[in-house]
């Protein structure tokens, strides 16, 4: 058949509304090239409604398309263009199956996988320059960030991530199935954060927002919304006083010239686990370096005293009565190791003890962290992204996921 007949779709699989796919040629690689001719010409010319249309010039157009079972896909299309015999206006058709030199189909993919990859690794799936990955992304993203609204969550979660020497403001929305980042900023200064604060949409939703102990974030919340509760999450209480028993640890660690130095540091670990979390055999473990180590008795069972607070206070009253237990109980076996915990604790009290007030809401940071890893992990694959990009990605990541899940061969099969 002649590649100028454009009366039958002989490669159907194609898939191109606007095209008739009429010959295919390949290559000993597997690449393979469609040859496509236009299903229609205009009839009409649109500047001046005459129907005297002819071909003013054949031209070619070279397109790529997706990959077809793991073969590179070609598609060179036999185009026209057309000018008007009435007007002279020269018109171009434009096919919504097409963008650029590539499918619309292939853009969208590349889209779709540039918010949770790297630019490398989808120019190097789609057999295109990183420099192309980023203009789509870019063009795309942009759309999608018009559109991104920061609504204020019922629960925020204000935290910072640690990246290229410097500290960037995360904001959550803290929810247990719809928890995900609502604004990435360059800084976290309290002017910054109370800029964050003010370009929030719909403030009145805001009942709670949770934090770790970074003063500029309280003054900004309590600046901008003096009349909302601020909860620090127990996870950061949790790893302060952490922090303080395994400084004692770390002592005797420095202190010890022996073998025994090596096990006391590889086993900090079971210091540091909860309690109810070792195995029968790690809590042996345990027992025997505090038997080894009675310094750290002490130390280790105040630890999880402690921790009980969170476990057994129904209500902030009961919470500070334990803390003033367990604080005489420091004193009495004489533990200096928490004194700069208990200072801390003091100093925050109002907002580490708010966190028993509100048991019905989501007032964890433990999603916060985990969206935290998230950004570094993109952060660390695409070293050298713009700020602009990144924050592109951290937004748009966190809740663009492809949802369609895994291939089902039962969808098929019970139709």
């Amino acid at each position: 058949m002649s590649i100028n007949d454009t009366s039958a779709n002989i490669y159907p699989d194609v898939d191109l509304p606007e095209f008739n796919a009429i010959d295919k040629k390949s290559k000993d690689n597997g690449d393979l090239l469609y040859i496509l001719v236009p299903k229609d010409r205009p009839e009409v010319c649109p500047e001046c409604g005459s129907v005297s249309v002819h071909v003013h010039k054949k031209q070619n157009r070279s397109v790529q398309d997706l990959d077809n079972f793991g073969h590179r896909v070609g598609l060179l299309i036999e185009g026209r263009t057309y000018r008007c015999r009435d007007c002279g206006n020269l018109i171009r058709v434009d096919y919504p199956s097409l963008h650029g030199r590539m499918t619309k189909r292939l853009v969208e993919a590349i889209q779709r996988d540039s918010l949770n990859e790297t630019f490398a690794a989808v120019a190097d799936r789609y057999h295109t320059s990183i420099t192309t990955v980023a203009t789509i992304f870019n063009d795309y993203t942009d759309v999608l960030m018009a559109e991104h609204r920061f609504v204020a969550p019922t629960v925020l979660g204000i935290d910072e991530v640690h990246l290229e020497d410097d500290y960037r403001g995360v904001f959550v929305k803290v929810d247990r199935t719809e928890g995900r980042v609502l604004e990435f900023t360059k800084k976290r200064t309290k002017q910054s954060v109370i800029g964050t604060l003010r370009r929030m949409e719909e403030p009145q939703n805001l009942q709670l927002v949770t934090m770790d102990m970074w003063k500029p974030y309280r003054d900004a919340v309590n600046e901008v919304f003096p009349d909302v509760p601020v909860v620090i999450d127990h996870f950061h209480v949790i790893k302060n006083l952490m922090r303080s028993m395994d400084s004692v640890r770390a002592s005797i660690c420095r202190r010890i010239k022996t073998p025994d130095r090596k096990a006391l540091k590889h086993n900090r670990f079971l210091m540091l686990r909860n309690h109810e979390d070792l195995t029968i055999q790690q809590g042996r473990d345990l027992n025997t370096l505090l038997e080894k180590y009675p310094e750290l008795r002490n130390i280790y069972l105040l630890k999880e005293t402690f921790r009980d607070i969170y476990s057994d206070a129904e209500s902030s009253a009961e919470a500070r009565d334990m803390f003033t237990e367990w604080k005489q109980a420091c004193a009495e076996a004489d533990v200096r190791a928490y004194d700069d915990f208990i200072r801390t604790v003091e100093n925050w009290s109002s907002e580490i003890f708010a966190y028993f007030d509100y048991p019905d809401m989501d007032r964890t940071n433990a999603q916060t962290e985990s969206l935290n890893r998230r950004i570094r992990t993109i952060a660390r694959d695409g070293r050298g992204y713009s700020f602009d990009v990144l924050r592109k990605k951290v937004i748009l990541n966190t809740y663009r996921l492809d949802s369609r899940g895994r291939f089902s061969f039962k969808d098929f099969l019970d139709e």
